[in-house]
């Protein structure tokens, strides 16, 4: 009976922090550990102070479609997320990403083929599926790919907090893994965060931001949200994170295209447009999902809500007319 017990909670309980310095706790949910997984969600689940969860949807959610959880992590490849599901929740996933190799068209877990440089996809879903070149046939197994990616999960993990180290990692790892491989993405998104603090510093004393540092963190923010759209869809934590990093330095790139003609009027209006409605996502996430826990970010994201509308209605709209 109590190994009967035990192998209930340990199959359908769900892991909560107990505070600082206190550790994780074990809770179950009857009604959280009903819902099945997939890996292409429609829901988020907020776990509060007390330990009650509120369950959100995360994309809109037609009437009779299931509604689902996700017990991996966004980060997580297939390799990883295969073996935690089977040895945590003994299954195999067949969600639509599980069963598309390329991963829905992310190239999440795609490798460069070393014989044609094409690109190489698991072949199947199970614990001994190998990686096939899509272009020569060559393969590659999966015990190798995996000690290819803790080799650069270690590296990543070593350069944590760096950014120069971080920007080389990432260089020197393009010949093998994808730019959209689910460990180069990781790397993506740590440079944006150390790009964030960095920038943050600079401000703090009045520095301003360098055309290069925008344009490098823009451009990686959009590089990771385009992967996240086609695997992550709807208004994720992480997803929220990213358009949060991206919102200021894009409004001070737009500023700049603008008031030296690197872009056209019609292409600011249109960007303008879309990232106003970017800061109201990151509110809506802090505000709604994330129930204000976090009033730094809205106030932050609020002022730069104000500051994006101000340039678009006297700079852009005005000149429309």
């Amino acid at each position: 009976q109590i190994f009967r017990y035990n192998s209930i909670v340990r199959t359908n309980a769900c892991s909560v922090t107990a505070g600082e310095g206190r550790g994780m706790l074990r809770i179950l949910h009857p009604a959280l550990a009903t819902m099945n997984h997939s890996c292409v969600v429609n829901t988020r689940v907020f776990k509060r102070k007390d330990h009650v969860v509120c369950v959100r949807a995360q994309t809109p959610i037609l009437k009779g479609q299931e509604i689902f959880n996700k017990y991996t992590s966004f980060f997580a490849g297939q390799i990883e997320r295969a073996q935690l599901i089977q040895d945590n929740w003994h299954f195999s996933c067949s969600c639509p990403r599980c069963k598309d190799p390329s991963d829905l068209g992310s190239n999440f877990d795609s490798l460069h083929c070393a014989v044609c440089q094409g690109s190489m996809f698991p072949d199947g879903n199970d614990l001994s599926s190998p990686w096939v070149c899509g272009k020569c046939g060559d393969t590659m197994p999966r015990e190798k790919v995996k000690v290819l990616e803790d080799k650069l999960t270690r590296k990543i993990r070593n350069s944590a907090g760096d950014l120069k180290l971080l920007e080389a990692l990432f260089v020197e790892n393009l010949n093998l893994f994808h730019t959209n491989h689910h460990l180069l993405v990781n790397t993506k998104v740590q440079i944006i965060l150390e790009f964030g603090k960095l920038m943050e510093a600079q401000a703090q004393v009045g520095k301003s931001w360098s055309l290069k540092q925008v344009k490098r963190k823009v451009d990686l923010c959009c590089q990771v949200l385009d992967v996240m759209n086609r695997i992550e869809p709807g208004l994720s934590d992480i997803k929220s994170l990213v358009m949060y990093e991206m919102s200021a330095p894009k409004l001070m790139l737009l500023q700049y295209n603008l008031g030296t003609g690197k872009q056209e009027l019609m292409e600011v209006k249109q960007e303008m447009e879309n990232l106003i409605v970017t800061i109201k996502n990151v509110c809506n996430n802090h505000e709604v999902f994330e129930e204000g826990k976090d009033e730094k970010i809205i106030t932050t994201a609020k002022a730069l809500l104000k500051d994006a509308k101000d340039f678009y209605n006297e700079a852009v709209l005005s000149r429309t007319a």
